[in-house]
């Protein structure tokens, strides 16, 4: 009888169990593809509405799956090599590849994540925050029960200021101006065609803090770039530049100094003054909202680091550099945390109202788009029959998409006594305004 050290016996050994992990790893795959053309089956015996659901849920036991296997291949060290492997055959983009591997750390920290993304308890958008939020924490975000219950319970948009404020309260003066100094040194641009679409593309790469501010210019001259063409008395079908094309016209009139036409050809037209009956609030907006502690402001504790509304904490040097602009504000808290303001009664929010809506709301409260960029919305509208009031606790800060789409769908905003988060629901006949009357375009010569 042969021995198993013969040579010859070693290879019919090891060529045996090859065969045989080679047979269990078909018939998974195979499993597998039984089960997905199953499904396909199956959901073609609902209908349209019970079939996305049934998609939706099985799609996130698939995610579920999928990052604790990633999680699996990330080294103990924080080496995520073995793990972008994985995904090395798989079409998504560069971000898209690099946000999964993300959210693999945070469920190699915690596997209850990917068990709540597999039973549909946190949403991939979730768990990026929590992923996030682990990244700047040393992984202290994705072992946070209370965090991630949190930002569970909150639509992804909302949840962004959900981590945002936990990170903030476990922010240290020097960690921030640490964190701060690296993005700056790492600032560039970048300049390229892109394959896909021919276009020169350029990108700025920059610290969080510079980053807010030039999109905030963007985005205010993108909102005179809307006027000039014709603002809400111009039909959107008829205005000569979509959102995105006035956003790059907007970002290459600040760099060029200068005015242009759609067609990009320049003009000496100037932005059209705001009329005397309108409300001049909008433009004294602050655009930016520092906040700080009392004894941050008079020194009794260094320790304690400053916010920017929108932003998250900045570090002192950026402060310092704020202190040289007109347009900040400084909101001083008391010992409770309560900012300091005076609601008045008018039909357009006041300055003092609207930056006390800033503090409380932290920009629009149904997508969280920053607050420069709201509008002070009336919970019942002033001119509905309801006869709306301008209080603040009847205030809620709207951006313009989301504004203009709750009027146009007659719903109307309602706080959630247990979360405090703003939710919709249909309006009643009492808290409908009229429709707005129709203005016939400007005759442009």
């Amino acid at each position: 009888m042969a021995k198993l050290s013969d040579p010859c016996v070693k290879v019919e050994h090891m060529a045996a169990v090859f065969d045989i992990n080679t047979g269990f790893r078909s018939s998974a795959v195979a499993t597998i593809n039984a089960g997905l053309e199953t499904i396909t089956v199956a959901v073609a015996t609902l209908g349209p509405t019970e079939a996305v659901v049934e998609l939706e849920r099985a799609q996130q036991r698939l995610a579920g799956l999928k990052h604790q296997v990633i999680a699996d291949h990330i080294h103990s060290d924080g080496n995520t090599r073995d793990a972008e492997k994985l995904l090395a055959n798989s079409k998504a983009s560069r971000n898209t590849k690099r946000r999964i591997v993300n959210r693999a750390k945070a469920v190699g920290r915690n596997a209850s994540l990917g068990d709540k993304l597999a039973n549909d308890e946190l949403s991939e958008e979730q768990l990026d925050l929590i992923a996030d939020a682990s990244a700047k924490s040393n992984g202290a975000g994705a072992v946070d029960e209370t965090l991630i219950a949190d930002i569970a319970a909150a639509d992804p948009d909302k949840g962004r200021s959900i981590k945002d404020d936990w990170l903030a309260a476990r922010a240290s003066v020097d960690g921030t101006q640490t964190e701060h100094d690296r993005q700056r040194a790492l600032r560039r641009t970048q300049s390229y065609n892109s394959k896909k679409t021919g276009l020169g593309v350029t990108t700025l790469e920059g610290d969080s803090v510079s980053q807010r501010a030039v999109n905030e210019a963007i985005a205010a001259r993108s909102k005179q770039i809307y006027k000039r063409d014709g603002g809400r008395d111009l039909p959107t079908s008829k205005h000569p530049r979509t959102r995105a094309q006035r956003e790059y016209d907007a970002a290459y009139e600040l760099i060029c100094g200068v005015t242009i036409r759609p067609d990009g050809s320049p003009t000496p037209e100037p932005d059209s003054p705001t009329p005397a009956n309108k409300p001049t609030n909008r433009l004294a907006r602050p655009r930016v909202v520092i906040t700080m502690t009392l004894d941050e402001f008079i020194g009794n504790d260094p320790a304690q680091v400053a916010r920017q509304i929108g932003l998250g904490v900045i570090p002192q040097s950026v402060l310092a550099g704020y202190a040289e602009y007109a347009d900040i504000i400084a909101a001083l808290f008391d010992a409770n945390g309560e900012p300091l303001w005076l609601a008045r009664m008018q039909r357009h929010a006041s300055s003092a109202q609207y930056l006390a809506l800033v503090l409380r709301d932290r920009g629009c409260v149904l997508c969280g788009t920053p607050p420069s960029q709201c509008d002070a919305h009336h919970r019942i509208p002033w001119n509905a029959p309801a006869k709306g009031k301008t209080n603040i606790n009847e205030l809620a800060l709207l951006c313009t998409l989301c504004h203009t789409k709750l009027h146009a769908d007659h719903h109307t905003l309602y706080q959630d006594p247990a979360s405090r988060h703003w939710k919709i629901r249909s309006a009643l006949p009492h808290e409908i305004p009229p429709a707005r009357p129709q203005h016939p375009p400007p005759q442009r010569e």
